[in-house]
């Protein structure tokens, strides 16, 4: 299942390999879920990881973070969206996750951020944090069982 995921939710799991986010990102060391990501979530990534209170919090030096951010990447599919939209004006970043996961015909983006979640859909696309999405996937399984 493709998916996309936050910055946010990428770093909350590398701060803390025990909490639900980094549970999320088991899900993509199972190949359970598809990560993807786009030129724009991408450099988000980098610049986040760049941040020397991230860094520091990571106990990363500068070329680690780098190295950290080129793992995750290793693990996602590239896409280059030709959708541009608008749907959060506070921070215009945020619209980066939109595009990408409109463009992979994604159908959850997994976050943190209060201003996308506050959107909970779009466009058939399911905005929730990495407890919901890990609920959902609960929900899938027992249903195929």
């Amino acid at each position: 299942m493709k998916v996309v995921i936050d910055t946010n939710v990428l770093i909350s799991a590398l701060i803390n390999p025990t909490s639900v986010p980094a549970k999320v990102i088991g899900l993509i060391e199972a190949k359970t879920i598809q990560p993807i990501m786009s030129p724009a979530t991408q450099e988000e990534l980098c610049r986040v990881l760049g941040y020397k209170k991230i860094q520091k919090t990571l106990a990363l030096m500068p070329a680690q973070a780098q190295e950290v951010a080129e793992q995750l990447m290793l693990h996602c599919q590239l896409i280059h969206p030709n959708i541009a939209v608008m749907v959060t004006a506070e921070d215009d970043s945020d619209n980066r996750y939109i595009e990408v996961a409109l463009a992979a015909q994604a159908p959850y983006v997994i976050t943190g951020d209060q201003h996308l979640l506050k959107l909970e859909h779009y466009n058939g696309i399911e905005i929730v944090t990495p407890a919901q999405f890990l609920w959902q996937m609960d929900q899938i399984a027992a249903e195929s069982i």
